[in-house]
């Protein structure tokens, strides 16, 4: 195949607010297409479509998933269909495996391979939004223009990843509009709902694969932080977070695997009293710990009963999408009654001297002289309110914020783990092996070829 230089993608100037690929997003696109991909711009065939028993396969793969959204797949539909978008899901490999769409716009989606069993991945078909959104695991939204090839450019799509349970992202949902009635003035509001209906699917789909757990949906008052899920057994451990709640708290497979307390996190003594006892969801508050900031949410608890079947009307009813609730909740609490652990005032000033100290070698009687206890007495109410030791906590602290230098800055490992009070940098490597799972010079690399 003769290989087209690419004209470069135009500019579309967006306000300072808009979610979007932006314009150096784009070009990179753009370039993996001609340089890595060695795709011809302006190639007249349509997309491919897979053979019957190949779109067999891709939608064993999906269909559970269309299965168990296809509530918020409806609603979508009905909302932005008489607007003239089709609404679209695809999987990991950007074979659209759903597609809803005006009668009288079908036959134009089809025409252009925008139909099931189509492939859109940025590999085949170059930079648009299906397969664009799944490289970059980001919301786009690809306008006509800027489309690497030339036949797609009467179209527009927005599109959002989908994270299941796992942090992984096996679909993308996807907006798209054809000619000019819709994108051009339009696409900003598209890629809204677009992100909005898919973290609506995200929750669906880990509270549908966690609904014998409790799901507690929560949301930080006071950091402005996106709303995130967790899954806890009966002992308070948790099983399961949302790619939000991983990135929030440094979880993976392996950390989730030996179930990490709730209480590592949040501060037991000044939770929203015995929560855990309801039979329906429940208004909690909770303390974050690492800088004592309120959170609210819902606690929703294991499915009984009808509700444990799959696909039941009483578990479609379960696994309703709570996190929207969040905003209504009140954002003030009367706080508990305290029953022991540190008091309020004691609590904020002894972690706020952690914090300020992570880089000393801080011993307990120090930090129960802030809190104007014995070291016996302090140890007790510490571990009472903060669910771990001082030493394990002061430890944890330690190697989160080590995380934190070696993903973002270029310093030098040694200069790291003085930075955070380990004066032996081969101490310092195996605490942060038992911590991550691998080693920090690994985990750099790692973190830049993600961010490549």
């Amino acid at each position: 195949m003769q290989t087209v230089e690419a004209i470069p993608p135009p500019h579309i100037p967006m306000g300072k607010d808009t979610v979007s690929l932006g314009f150096d997003e784009t070009t990179a696109s753009w370039q993996r297409c001609q340089e890595q991909y060695k795709l011809d711009q302006c190639s007249k065939n349509v997309p491919d479509i897979l053979t019957s028993v190949e779109l067999h396969q891709a939608l064993d793969l999906a269909e559970s998933i269309v299965a168990h959204c296809r509530e918020e797949l409806d609603s979508l539909s009905a909302i932005v269909r008489p607007l003239g978008y089709a609404t679209l899901m695809a999987d990991l490999n950007g074979v659209i495996t759903h597609v809803r769409a005006l009668d009288t716009d079908a036959k134009q989606f089809s025409q252009n391979g925008t139909r099931i069993g189509g492939v859109w991945s940025e590999e085949r078909e170059g930079t648009n939004g299906i397969g664009t959104c799944l490289y970059t695991r980001q919301p786009v939204t690809i306008t006509r223009d800027q489309h690497f090839r030339s036949r797609h450019r009467m179209f527009s799509c927005s599109g959002a990843p989908i994270f299941d349970w796992r942090g992984r992202v096996p679909m993308a949902l996807c907006l798209a509009g054809c000619g000019n009635k819709t994108a051009d003035r339009a696409h900003t509001v598209a890629l809204a709902i677009t992100v909005a209906w898919a973290r609506i699917i995200e929750e669906r789909l880990f509270r549908e694969h966690f609904r014998e757990q409790w799901i507690i949906a929560i949301e930080p008052t006071t950091s402005g932080g996106q709303g995130l899920l967790l899954a806890c057994d009966k002992d308070h451990r948790i099983v399961g977070a949302d790619h939000q709640a991983r990135s929030r708290f440094i979880l993976d497979d392996q950390t989730l695997a030996d179930g990490p307390s709730l209480w590592r996190s949040f501060d037991r003594a000044m939770a929203t009293p015995k929560w855990y006892k309801s039979r329906e969801d429940t208004p909690i508050h909770l303390h974050y710990c690492a800088d004592a900031s309120s959170w609210h949410g819902i606690a929703t608890p294991p499915a009984g009963g009808l509700a444990r079947l799959s696909g039941s009307i009483t578990n479609r009813l379960h696994t309703r999408p709570r996190l929207g609730l969040l905003q209504s909740l009140p954002k003030t609490e009367q706080l508990p009654e305290f029953r022991g652990g540190l008091t309020p005032a004691a609590r904020r000033r002894v972690l706020a001297y952690i914090e300020n100290n992570l880089d000393q070698r801080t011993h307990v009687d120090v930090l129960a002289a802030q809190a104007g206890l014995s070291i016996y007495h302090f140890t007790r109410e510490f571990t009472r309110s903060i669910g771990e030791a001082p030493h394990a906590y002061l430890l944890r602290r330690r190697l989160e914020k080590s995380v934190e230098m070696v993903e973002n800055t270029d310093q030098p490992l040694a200069k790291i783990a003085l930075a955070v009070g380990f004066s032996d940098q081969s101490h310092f490597t195996r605490r942060f092996v038992r911590h991550v799972g691998m080693t920090p010079g690994a985990f750099r690399r790692v973190c830049d070829l993600a961010r490549e």
